[in-house]
């Protein structure tokens, strides 16, 4: 991965905070993680680097109900 993820645990919720290599802006997107679903905030720019999330997202085993775009 080349990214970096952090995550804060807070019992039923989880978020993961996914951030880009240096050479990709340092795009984050957060993944809050519930007992049955997956909320994404925000995506990334390169589609090498959002195939990571996307990956990781599978990886957590729960349907990705919804995202949510802040910005352009």
């Amino acid at each position: 991965m080349s990214g970096t993820v952090t995550i804060i645990d807070e019992g039923d919720v989880r978020v993961h905070s996914y951030k880009a290599p240096d050479d990709n802006i340092n795009v984050t997107t957060q993944l809050i993680e519930t007992p049955g679903r997956l909320v994404a905030v925000d995506g990334q720019i390169a589609v090498a680097v959002a195939d990571e999330v996307v990956e990781y997202a599978k990886g957590l085993g729960k349907p990705l109900d919804r995202l949510i775009i802040t910005h352009e």
